[in-house]
């Protein structure tokens, strides 16, 4: 493992002088104080640049990724340079807490990215309060990029910033380490050390279970870029899913923010935004502007998290496999983010149950949202948009099968003409996401003759299904159809959650 070099500061405004502090702690000690300040100032940057990530959900942003960025300060109201606002007419210093949520406010289309050049970093050594209270100062360069609301204008500026960290001594280690402030240092003396090479992310005693966390997703980004991911081509991040079966959580949501602010943090990496919503009268998808795909599955074993990615050249097909990482369960759950869907047993028992006597289609059909067709995560207030496409005059049928086990149809006998044949055409009803959440799934059957009546009853508006699906699938794969009859079938699983809070 290689170390961090710490070189002491001196000369700097408000502060003893490191050379005439008597040094509390020997070296070795100091080096590990550094290494563990280099992960807490990492878990910094990943927290901001989750909170001006524009692709997530603003009110997760506002509630979840500001919560979990708390975690890095000792107090909400510690005190950090505002270096967010030009002119910094609300104040040259903002509370911690009011300073993240300012990241929405004033950056809430573009978003804003953070870099901390921690590969040139210096400390001073280790010193006590009046209180004995441990603390080190950290100084770093921070670089951001936004647009900011009213200037309307893109902001690319760099301050050099004191972090001023706090921790406990516990013996045998150092433990719980907060950032108390944060300060300009612009104008100030700072000597710069040489880039510094760190090392791979460890979980050391001192670590908080939120810090391992950011410190596996840094070593699945090193282990990315280590194995050849090309630079300049765009990269899509698939979320990604619970072991083999596909299906995604709330927990795909965190871990996919987490690992694209990660990296595209990283030189010359393109990483893509989210697709936008299909235009209307599509008749075919937009060309996949990704010439990279990113995508993996994460599995509970043995009290461990183990991660398992790859990721894929479209261009020349070749599959790059990233060796598998885990950390301990109990560090992943305290993002309280629930691993799997809330209907977990149910969902897989359904996927089942739909899959048994499927037929084999006799032209082609496909259903896609808004968001597209895979590993599809919708939040409570989400709007969910329906199209479909097939090759020839038909019949369709929508079933939606809900996470607390019910089955709705959503429209019957619906008609695609011959002058929509291969196009794209927009279901009309759309729906609002709200409970019960958890894997729900659409199903579409088309035929060429109407489909027989469903059993039905009626309440708020929807027709739910009372047929079991046996009877249902029976109904819909038109076994007594006429003999010229065609049919085809197909299905889009999607995960419906609550908003992290």
């Amino acid at each position: 493992m290689q170390s961090l070099r710490i070189t002491l500061m001196v000369g700097l405004l408000g502060l003893v002088m490191p050379g005439a502090l008597a040094q509390l702690y020997p070296k070795e000690r100091e080096q590990a104080v550094a290494e563990d300040v280099v992960q807490l100032l990492e878990q910094y940057s990943d927290g901001l640049n989750s909170i001006g990530n524009p692709d997530e959900d603003p009110d997760e942003r506002r509630t979840y990724y500001v919560r979990e960025f708390m975690r890095v300060f000792r107090q909400p109201q510690a005190l950090v340079f505002n270096d967010i606002e030009p002119g910094r007419r609300s104040g040259n210093d903002l509370p911690a807490d009011r300073y993240a949520n300012n990241h929405i406010i004033w950056f809430p289309k573009s978003g804003i990215s953070t870099k901390l050049n921690t590969r040139e970093i210096t400390f001073s050594p280790i010193q006590k309060t009046a209180n004995d209270n441990l603390f080190i100062n950290a100084y770093v360069t921070k670089s951001i990029k936004g647009q900011y609301v009213k200037d309307r204008t893109v902001q690319s500026t760099s301050y050099p910033l004191e972090f001023r960290i706090g921790f406990i001594d516990k013996g045998r280690y150092f433990s719980d380490y907060r950032i108390i402030g944060i300060t300009n240092m612009a104008g100030e003396a700072a000597q710069i050390s040489s880039p510094a090479n760190k090392p791979l992310a460890t979980a050391s005693p001192g670590n908080t279970t939120s810090t391992v966390f950011h410190q596996t997703m840094a070593q699945l980004v090193d282990l990315l870029v280590k194995s050849g991911l090309p630079k300049g081509r765009p990269i899509r991040v698939e979320k990604f899913t619970y072991a083999a079966t596909g299906l995604c959580s709330q927990f795909s949501k965190v871990l996919n923010n987490f690992l694209v602010v990660r990296l595209r943090q990283q030189s010359g990496l393109v990483v893509l935004p989210p697709p936008a919503d299909l235009p209307p009268g599509a008749k075919t998808l937009p060309a996949d502007p990704a010439s990279i795909v990113i995508e993996g599955t994460f599995t509970d074993e043995k009290d461990q998290l183990t991660f398992r990615l790859k990721w894929t050249d479209l261009q020349t097909k070749k599959n790059t496999p990233i060796p598998a990482q885990s950390l301990p369960l109990a560090d992943a759950l305290t993002l309280n983010a629930p691993l799997r869907p809330d209907n977990f047993g149910q969902a897989v028992a359904m996927q089942q149950a739909l899959q048994k006597g499927s037929i084999v289609n006799d032209f082609k059909i496909d259903v896609l949202t808004n968001r597209g067709r895979g590993r599809l995560t919708f939040t409570d207030g989400d709007s969910l948009k329906l199209y479909v496409r097939a090759e020839q005059p038909c019949y369709l049928r929508f079933i939606y099968h809900t996470a607390d086990g019910q089955h709705v149809l959503l429209d019957d006998n619906f008609y695609v003409d011959s002058l929509n044949v291969n196009r794209y055409v927009k279901i009309q009803k759309f729906f609002t996401v709200t409970e019960p959440f958890g894997t729900e799934i659409l199903q579409l059957n088309a035929a060429t003759s109407p489909f027989p009546a469903l059993t039905l009853r009626q309440e708020a508006g929807f027709s739910f299904i009372t047929d079991d699906i046996t009877t249902i699938n029976q109904k819909n794969r038109r076994a007594d159809a006429p003999a010229n009859t065609r049919r085809a079938e197909t299905q889009l699983t999607l995960t419906t959650t609550r908003k992290l809070k």
